[in-house]
């Protein structure tokens, strides 16, 4: 057995050298498993913030005074609509006529 345990020779501080290589490593290996998820994180965020500026709310649909149809198109008043094309386009020949023999 002493013959056996002469033979092996163990090195000590190589090993101490290896294991400076795995501690300079090990920071590279953490920043390698947390890139991805750190990746997606900033995608989400900035996703959030352009959703969110794209259908913030404006301080002009706060305004509660003008809610239901359009207020700035006028109306038609019934009593000026034809019911049917053909008696609107004879009724615009009359006005025209009309218009016609004022001026003469």
């Amino acid at each position: 057995m002493n013959s056996e345990n002469r033979n092996n020779i163990r090195i000590t501080e190589a090993n101490s050298s290896v294991d400076m290589g795995e501690r300079q490593s090990a920071p590279r290996e953490r920043w390698e498993k947390f890139k991805k998820p750190m990746i997606y994180f900033l995608m989400v965020i900035a996703c959030v913030g352009c959703l969110y500026m794209i259908f913030k709310p404006k301080e002009e649909n706060l305004i509660t005074e003008n809610v239901g149809f359009n207020t700035a198109v006028p109306q038609a008043a019934d009593d000026k609509l034809q019911s049917d094309k053909q008696k609107a386009y004879e009724q615009q020949l009359l006005e025209q006529k009309d218009e016609e023999k004022e001026m003469l």
